[in-house]
C-alpha cells in the first residue's frame, strides 16, 4: 500500500487545484459571457471550487473513518478497503457530488445575472474537463512519479529472530 496522506498538505494539489481553478475561470467567462476574463464568473468558480474540495475532503473523511488518503486532487479515497471496480466506480461518484455541489454555489452567486441553464451546461462541461484531467493526471503521471510513504506491516517490525523458527 501507497499513503498519499504526506503529500496531501504539501503545496502540490494546491498548485495544481490553483491553475485548474484559473483554467475553469478563463473557460467559464469564455462561455458566458465571451470574454476572457470576467472577475465575477472567476471569483464564482474559485468558491465552487473550494467549497467542492472541503466538503468533499470532509465527506471522504467521514465516510473513510479518517483514514489514510489515496487519492489527494481534489477527491480521497481509501486505498485499503477498496477493489478496482470500487475504485473505478467512485470517479463516476466524485463528478456527480463535485458537479451538484459546484453546480448549486455557482447558480447562487450567478443568477441574477445569467441564466440558469448556461450556469449548469458551463459547470458540467468544466467538470467533465476537469475529472478528465485530473484522472490522467493522478492515474498517470502522479502515481509514476510520486512513489508516497510504504506502509510497512506489522510483520515487517518483528525481529527476524522471531520470524525465523
Amino acid at each position: 500500500m501507497i499513503n498519499f496522506n504526506q503529500y496531501f498538505w504539501t503545496p502540490y494539489p494546491f498548485i495544481i487545484l490553483s491553475l485548474i481553478v484559473l483554467i475553469k475561470g478563463f473557460v467559464a467567462s469564455r462561455i458566458i459571457q465571451k470574454s476572457i476574463f470576467v472577475k465575477q464568473i472567476v471569483l464564482t468558480i474559485l468558491i465552487s471550487s473550494v467549497t467542492s474540495y472541503v466538503l468533499e475532503y470532509l465527506f471522504s473523511l467521514v465516510l473513510n473513518d479518517g483514514f489514510n488518503l489515496l487519492v489527494w486532487i481534489p477527491w480521497v479515497k481509501v486505498i485499503e478497503r477498496i477493489v478496482f471496480f470500487d475504485y473505478l466506480i467512485s470517479f463516476p461518484l466524485i463528478f456527480i457530488g463535485t458537479f451538484l455541489i459546484e453546480s448549486l454555489v455557482n447558480w447562487i452567486l450567478l443568477r441574477k445575472k445569467y441564466n440558469w441553464k448556461v450556469i449548469i451546461k458551463t459547470t458540467f462541461l468544466l467538470d467533465m474537463i476537469t475529472i478528465i484531467l485530473l484522472v490522467i493526471t493522478i492515474n498517470f503521471i502522479a502515481f509514476n512519479l510520486i512513489d508516497g510513504r510504504k506502509e510497512r506491516m506489522l510483520i515487517d517490525e518483528l525481529p527476524a529472530i522471531m520470524i525465523e523458527k
